[in-house]
Order: C-alpha cells, then structure tokens, then sequence
C-alpha cells in the first residue's frame, strides 16, 4: 500500500473512531463543539500499522537519523511505539521513550521511561496526538532539554490550528535552534505536501514549515481540515545510516 493509501485510510478511519460532534473542555481548558481522541485510532491494529508507517516516513527522513521518539504520555505513547515498530521492521531502529508528567515515585524517580538506549545529547522527535495550544509537546521539549536530549523535531497527527503549531515552532526556533528549516531534498509538492511559507518567511527568513492537509467535510470538521506537520532543524538531505554511537 503507498503512503497516499495509508493517509486515506488513516483519515478514514479517524474520522469513524476518533471524531465527535459534542461539547467538551480540553486539555488546554479551552471549551470546543467537536473532539479527536487519536488514541482511539492509534491503539486499533490497523491504525497502529498506518500511524507508525506514515510517521517513520518524516522521521527518517531526519538525518543523522535521531535515536528516540516520544512525548507526553497518554497522547504520545502509542505513536512513539508504532513509529519504533516500524523502523525496526524498516531496518533502520529509532527507540521510543515516554515522558512523565511527573517524576516516578519510586525507584530511579526520572522523568523519562526508555533512555538505557538513548544516551545523553541523543537528537530525538517529540511526537503528539492532537495539538491545540501546544502545551503537550512544549512540556515535552523542555523536559527533554532539562534531562540533556537535543529535540531536533516536532511530528503531530492533527492540529487543529488554534495556535499550538507556533508556539512550538517559537520554542524550536529559539536562538539555541535558529536555524530550523524544512528537509531541502524533497519538494513538498512532490510528495502530497502544501507548503505555508508566507509566514515563516516573513518572520524568520531562515525557517520553513511544512503542512500537509488532508481535507474532510466542513461538516465533520469547523475547520474543514486536519493538518499533518512537521518541523525539522537544520538535516542534511544525505540518505546513508549513522554510524553506530553518532546519534
């Protein structure tokens, strides 16, 4: 199946499992008519396959290749494993780690499950489920900062473009990471994207932004849309593997 494929169906089957038309208060305290809970999507067998082959696909496209994957837990958990999943079987293997909201009470008392195999100074991609302000994914950044990894990318399965995306382009284009811009190899136009440069442009010369959308029925969505993004810092378009140790 071609990633085109897995896109349609993953939006398919979004929409069936994930999306409702109700009132609810979000993580972010905002109140909002409609709802995406992706877990519901991202635990199913199908759409665990679909998320993993469809997020590796920007993942790997980083190099050097980063070493973990992972966010905020719940959101980010079962994206972080099928992205994991799926570059193993790709041989090309990027570990998941999982970020606390709170230290563990017991034992070793850290913050983040998983780093035995992600070293100080790893690169690493924080992923997220649903952003709308971006609190997830910013508490995830600056955890990952605070326990020395170097967050080089921010992965999202919907946004739902209430201001979250740049916010964490603000934190990941901070001056410790000005130089963020999208993968110069591979024009988006060639691979289904839509750029949205204008602003970027404007505001930092030296950044790009990349957005995919996938459109659903203005009657499924206020929005009429669910945007794939992606941010990346300063990758070289080279294809070869790291050696071992480099990431």
């Amino acid at each position: 199946m071609s990633l085109e494929a897995d896109r349609s169906r993953l939006l398919e089957i979004l929409r069936t499992l994930s999306f409702e038309r109700r009132k609810v208060v979000l993580a972010s305290g905002r109140e909002s008519d409609f709802y995406i809970d992706c877990k519901r999507t991202a635990l199913t067998a199908e759409g665990h396959v679909l998320v993993g082959r469809l997020l590796f696909d920007r993942v790997r496209r980083i190099r050097p290749l980063v070493r973990g994957v992972g966010g905020l837990t719940l959101g980010a958990d079962p994206i972080a494993s099928a992205v994991a999943l799926t570059s193993f079987l790709e041989g090309e293997p990027v570990d998941a780690y999982i970020v606390r909201k709170e230290p563990k009470g017991h034992g070793t008392g850290q913050w983040i499950e998983g780093r035995k195999t992600i070293p100080d100074g790893s690169r690493v991609v924080v992923l997220e489920d649903v952003v709308t302000t971006g609190g997830s994914a910013l508490k995830a950044i600056e955890r990952c900062r605070a326990e020395r990894l170097e967050p080089v990318a921010c992965l999202a399965l919907v946004d739902r473009a209430e201001g979250g995306r740049e916010a964490i382009e603000a934190q990941l284009l901070s001056p410790r990471s000005a130089t963020i811009r999208a993968l110069p190899a591979v024009s988006p136009d060639t691979i289904g994207l839509m750029p949205s440069l204008r602003m970027m442009r404007r505001h930092c010369p030296s950044a790009w932004t990349w957005l995919s959308t996938v459109l659903i029925p203005a009657s499924l969505a206020p929005r009429g849309a669910i945007n794939w993004w992606w941010i990346g810092k300063n990758h070289s378009p080279t294809m070869n593997r790291p050696e071992a140790g480099s990431r």
